[in-house]
């Protein structure tokens, strides 16, 4: 009887199917290479499979196995959207059917590298040791990622749907150099945006990185302050604005996640930061009127110079706004992808997804407001700029978030 059980069970690799959008000559596939009957049976069945094709832990796909047995259909095995990777992989189906021992039993493996609608995508991961992009839908429990996980081996954003939003405050900044007239945009994509500022700890292990001399190690939760042309975008000099990537070196943190996730990620606007940090309020504070609440949100109001490993706060000690995004004001400026030009107004933009681009601008704005800054600076409408630098000058270091726009179905 047990050597009849192994007999079927092997005659169980009948079929094999690889379901894919195009026909690339290295397109992946899968192939089931065995399925074998645990011994002693526990009524467990261990299936190996090989994955083939080009890079597709970078694309987001899937395995699945299906079993047919007596004409019923089972799933044998379904991986998390994502976890595809090319070679060859033992899994396990933990409850297979009784009939599983009949001869009349036919198993097919599919993948899936496109990505798939998903009715769960509030939020983005990426898994920052191999790029793969997974996606969760947990708009209520924004709170599970203030770990140590996703400021370290992964990072995490946070989905703005399309929709009507405010920017601006004509009372507190509506004149001069940081005039931000309000207006009410509509935007016609969702994009999403870093729950949390890009740590230290990600920088060095991304890159796998070790530099003596810092007052920090790479265990460090802290935001990393970088330059913006010399390590986080990668342009030739002031007279190239950052939206090209021309010189750069291998270091350059947008060349490492766009290439291992095949996506198109980059640093926000102005306008999707001011709207992700208002989180749908119109109050002068994501928090509302009443500045004396401000300490329980930021990190503001130190003195002194920042140290070279920036403020001795990791990212994400304060409570977040009402998206659950953490340190949108206070703690340090945040890189934008708009110039900075003397008297620029938001209000003017094109629209919220494309920055205010000034042909040999040397500053670049910042939102967000810094440590040193007065309780005012932490209003959501707060502006500034700091120079970018040159390959052969030194720039202002701030730290930055990830920003994705999700493009529409025609694009």
């Amino acid at each position: 009887m047990k050597n009849d059980k192994l007999k079927t069970l092997a005659a169980l690799v009948c079929a094999a199917a690889a379901l894919l959008p195009s026909q690339k000559a290295n397109a992946a596939s899968v192939a089931i290479d065995s399925v074998q009957q645990r011994w002693p049976w526990n009524n467990k069945v261990d299936i190996t499979y090989t994955v083939t094709g080009d890079d597709l832990v970078s694309k987001v796909g899937k395995v699945r196995i299906i079993a047919v047995v007596n004409g019923l259909t089972y799933v044998a095995y379904d991986d998390p959207i994502g976890a595809a990777k090319v070679g060859t992989f033992t899994v396990t189906w933990n409850d297979p059917p009784p009939g599983v021992k009949s001869e009349d039993c036919k198993m097919f493996a599919t993948i899936q590298t496109s990505r798939p609608v998903r009715s769960g995508d509030d939020y983005m991961i990426i898994d920052l040791a191999t790029g793969a992009v997974t996606y969760e839908g947990l708009f209520t429990s924004d709170a599970r990622y203030n770990q140590d996980k996703y400021k370290s081996t992964h990072y995490v954003l946070r989905k703005i749907p399309k929709g009507t939003y405010k920017t601006g405050d004509n009372v507190n900044c509506g004149t001069g150099d940081q005039i931000n007239t309000e207006k009410t945009w509509t935007t016609d994509k969702d994009f999403y945006i870093g729950v949390f500022l890009w740590t230290s700890y990600q920088y060095w292990y991304v890159f796998d990185l070790y530099d003596p001399a810092r007052d920090h190690s790479q265990q460090d939760l802290r935001a990393r302050p970088l330059g913006l042309v010399r390590d986080i975008r990668g342009i030739a000099d002031q007279t190239t604005p950052p939206p090209q990537e021309t010189v750069v070196n291998q270091w350059h943190v947008f060349k490492w996640v766009n290439g291992k996730t095949h996506m198109n990620f980059d640093i926000p606007t102005e306008l999707m930061h001011e709207i992700a940090t208002r989180a749908g309020t119109e109050t002068p504070y994501f928090w509302g009127s009443d500045s004396s609440l401000a300490p329980q949100y930021a990190v503001y109001g130190l003195s002194g110079g920042r140290p070279g490993g920036g403020w001795n706060f990791n990212v994400g000690s304060k409570k977040a706004n009402p998206w659950g995004l953490y340190d949108m004001v206070g703690l340090d400026w945040e890189w934008c992808l708009d110039s900075y030009v003397a008297g620029d107004d938001p209000a003017t933009h094109t629209d919220v997804f494309t920055p205010y681009i000034s042909e040999g601008a040397v500053q670049w704005r910042a939102r967000g407001g810094g440590a040193t800054a007065t309780v005012t600076g932490m209003l959501s409408s707060n502006r500034s700029g700091a120079s970018i630098g040159t390959l052969n000058s030194a720039p202002q270091l701030y730290p930055f978030r990830l920003a994705y726009i999700v493009p529409n179905s025609d694009e």
